[in-house]
C-alpha cells in the first residue's frame, strides 16, 4: 500500500496530468509560417501581414503569426514560450489561445489607430506582452503590500527606461551639431 505522502496531494497529481500542448502549437504555427514565407517564399503568406492602409479583418490576427526576420521570430518565440507556458499551465489551452489572439489583435488595433497608414505590422510582440501581463495578473497576490511593490518597481523601471532613451536621443542630437 502506498501512503498519501508518496503520491502527493490530489491537486498536485491533477496539475501533473495537465498537458501543455497549446504553446507548442502556437510556436509551430509561427515557425511554419516563417519557413513558408522566408525559405520557400510561398505566395499568399504576405497577404497575412497587417497592412494599415488597407486592412482586412483577418490580418489583425494572422499578422501575429508572421515575422519580419529570424531575430524578430527567435526573440518572440523565447518570451512566447516562457509566458505562454505559464498562462497555459494556470488557465488551460483554450485560455492560452484566446489570450494570444485577443491581445495580439488588440495590439494591432492600437497600432492601426496610432501609426501611419503606410505601416505594415507583423509579429507576436503584442500577443507576447499580453501573455506576460496575464501571467503576472494570474500569479500576483492581491495583498496591498505586493501591489505597492509592483507599482514602485514599475515606476522606477519606467523612469530608468525613459532616462536611458532620453540619453540616447540627446547623444544623437548633439552629435548632429
Amino acid at each position: 500500500m502506498t501512503s498519501q505522502l508518496e503520491l502527493g496531494k490530489p491537486e498536485e497529481r491533477r496539475k501533473l496530468e495537465k498537458r501543455v500542448n497549446g504553446i507548442f502549437w502556437i510556436i509551430l504555427l509561427n515557425l511554419g509560417l516563417y519557413v513558408a514565407d522566408h525559405l520557400f517564399q510561398v505566395r499568399g503568406i504576405k497577404d497575412l501581414y497587417f497592412y494599415h492602409n488597407r486592412p482586412a479583418w483577418y490580418q489583425f490576427v494572422t499578422s501575429t503569426f508572421c515575422h519580419a526576420n529570424w531575430q524578430h521570430l527567435s526573440s518572440n518565440l523565447f518570451f512566447l514560450y516562457i509566458f505562454g507556458k505559464l498562462v497555459e499551465e494556470d488557465e488551460g489551452n483554450f485560455a492560452l489561445w484566446l489570450s494570444y489572439i485577443l491581445t495580439g489583435a488588440g495590439a494591432n488595433l492600437i497600432s492601426w489607430l496610432v501609426l501611419p497608414r503606410n505601416t505594415v505590422s507583423v509579429g507576436a510582440s503584442g500577443a507576447v506582452f499580453g501573455l506576460f501581463a496575464i501571467s503576472v495578473l494570474v500569479k500576483i497576490s492581491w495583498d496591498w503590500r505586493k501591489i505597492l511593490e509592483v507599482l514602485i518597481l514599475g515606476y522606477h523601471d519606467f523612469n530608468i527606461q525613459t532616462r536611458l532613451k532620453w540619453d540616447v536621443v540627446t547623444d544623437y542630437l548633439f552629435k548632429l551639431e
